[in-house]
C-alpha cells in the first residue's frame, strides 16, 4: 500500500512535560499533508441526528472520577444518529465535556437496563435542557438496539405521498 507523503515541520522541538521538566530528545512532528495517489480522500462530516417520531426513555447519571452520584436522572433521546444523539432532560444538563453513563429501559427479556456512555459535547441552540451527546463506549447489544430503534424512526419518517 503506497505510504501518505509527510513533510517536515520542525526538526527540533522541545516539549514541556506535566511535571514541567524538559524532553531529553528532541520531538520530531511531520504534518501529512495527504496520500499522493488519492488527493480527494478527507474526513467525512457528521452525519445528522435522526429525529425520532417517539423519544427514547433513559436514565443518566454524570460520572465524577471512578464514583458516579448514585440517583439516576430521567432524559429522553429525541434525536439519533451512529455517534451521536439529542438528549432532552428534566432539569438543567450537567456541564459541558461532563462524563455520562446512560441506561435505557429493559428490552422484553432482559433482566438488567443495558448501559453505554457518552459525552456532553453542547447544548442545542443555547437551551438549559437540551444537549448534543458523543457516544464513547457502546458495547455490542446496545448499538444493535439502537440502530435498530434509528433505523424504525428512518421508515416512519418516509412521506407515502
Amino acid at each position: 500500500m503506497p505510504s501518505a507523503r509527510c513533510q517536515p515541520v520542525a526538526s527540533s522541538i522541545r516539549a514541556p512535560c506535566r511535571s514541567g521538566s524538559r524532553l531529553k530528545e528532541a520531538l520530531r512532528c511531520r504534518q501529512l499533508l495527504g496520500h499522493q495517489d488519492q488527493p480527494e480522500l478527507g474526513l467525512g462530516a457528521e452525519t445528522d441526528c435522526t429525529p425520532l417520531v417517539q423519544p427514547i426513555r433513559v436514565r443518566y447519571v454524570q460520572l465524577t472520577g471512578k464514583h458516579f452520584e448514585e440517583r439516576l436522572e430521567p432524559a429522553t433521546l429525541v434525536a439519533l444518529s451512529r455517534r451521536r444523539a439529542v438528549m432532552t432532560t428534566e432539569g438543567p444538563l450537567p456541564p459541558l465535556y461532563s462524563n455520562l453513563l446512560l441506561r435505557l429501559e429493559p428490552g422484553p427479556g432482559e433482566d438488567n437496563a443495558p448501559e453505554f456512555y457518552a459525552k456532553l459535547v453542547r447544548s442545542v441552540d443555547g437551551t438549559a435542557n437540551q444537549g448534543c451527546l458523543h457516544f464513547t463506549s457502546v458495547p455490542p447489544a446496545v448499538r444493535a438496539r439502537l440502530d435498530q430503534l434509528r433505523d424504525e424512526h428512518e421508515t416512519l419518517m418516509i412521506d407515502p405521498c
